[in-house]
């Protein structure tokens, strides 16, 4: 059974790429909703190995994005979100004390986005 990963992002180049490294993968299956909207609902409905999104919305703000999803509500409050923005430092410090978050800068690097999904996932590719 493939591992789910919810990759949403404004710019669609972040998330293209994201989704084209993992598209003939035998061990994850890649999701990107067409909104954000679409991706918090899909977050409320579907369970995901991993998040991968950028902390830096226009919709949602990525402390925002994290206080949602952590909610004791939502089906994938103890999932790994990986943030890829142009600001890793700001982004930590404004992410709050929650558990299993993970950042990465903007443009994304492909290794630096294997080696991070591996370790939060334990899988190779």
């Amino acid at each position: 059974m493939k591992r789910k990963i919810l990759v949403f992002d404004d710019d669609d180049g972040t998330g293209g790429v994201v989704a084209n490294i993992f598209s003939d993968s035998d061990v994850f299956e890649v999701v990107v909703p067409d909104s954000h909207y679409k991706g918090v609902s899909l977050l409320k409905s579907s369970l995901f190995s991993i998040i991968v999104t950028d902390f830096e919305m226009p919709v949602m703000k990525g402390s925002e994005f994290l206080k949602e999803i952590r909610n004791e509500n939502c089906p994938n409050r103890e999932v790994p979100i990986l943030f890829v923005t142009k600001d890793v430092a700001k982004a930590k410090k404004s992410s709050g004390p929650f558990q299993k978050v993970y950042f990465a800068d903007k443009p994304i690097i492909i290794s630096e986005l294997m080696m991070i999904l591996k370790k939060v996932t334990g899988e190779g590719f």
